[in-house]
């Protein structure tokens, strides 16, 4: 067995929202053992209050995150990669040989933005992330 700390990477479309939050929520749930990132495909210029808000009720601070490009991480060493969403499923660059890909099939819950069903859409969004966490952990294990 390799000492090396074992690292995952969540891709979304703007690394605003739900890479963000599922990078959040699977720090705490993992600690120090594992290294994980977020980064999105077309990032935009900061997170979406919704995800800061959300990630706040569970004590979980964003502060000092920001959005990321998935170029960022092509040439890191990584275990497993995973998109959520179509359009990162589709954008996300190949990475090196061995690193395992898994997909989310989770809509973008900005497409809510300005809509009455914005705030009940991000949190819908925040549970199917925390409930897909336990086995993206015992993959890692």
């Amino acid at each position: 067995m390799s000492d090396r700390v074992r690292s995952i990477l969540f891709v979304c479309t703007g690394n605003a929202g739900r890479s963000q939050m599922a990078e959040a929520m699977f720090k705490a749930r993992v600690g120090t053992g594992v290294e994980v990132f977020s980064a999105g495909v077309e990032p935009w210029p900061d997170l979406h209050p919704m995800a800061r808000k959300l990630m706040a009720e569970q004590s979980l601070d964003l502060t000092g995150h920001h959005p990321k490009h998935v170029r960022q991480f092509v040439g890191k060493d990584l275990d497993i990669v995973v998109t959520i969403g179509d359009r990162a499923g589709a954008e996300t660059p190949a990475f090196k040989t061995g690193v395992r890909r898994i997909h989310w099939d989770i809509r973008d819950p900005a497409d809510a933005d300005g809509t009455p069903d914005s705030e009940r859409t991000f949190r819908w969004t925040c549970r199917a992330i925390a409930e897909r966490l336990p086995e993206l952990q015992r993959i890692l294990d």
